[in-house]
């Protein structure tokens, strides 16, 4: 899960997630901010979010 400040679809996702737990559900691990944050990966221009997957694995 990611912490994006108020973007409306990762609460949809985040509140999924949580509501899926169960007994075999160890822990939930949230990023501060996101994953690229979390990496250092730099985003593409904003005009271009198709690229944003595809950067992640060129960095990685």
């Amino acid at each position: 899960m990611d912490s994006d400040k108020d973007k409306y679809i990762d609460g949809i996702n985040n509140d999924f997630i949580t509501s899926n737990k169960n007994e075999f559900t160890k822990s939930i691990f949230s990023f501060e901010d996101d994953i690229k944050g979390f990496l250092g990966i730099k985003t593409p221009s904003s005009n271009r979010n198709d690229l944003k997957p595809l950067n992640i694995l060129y960095q990685v």
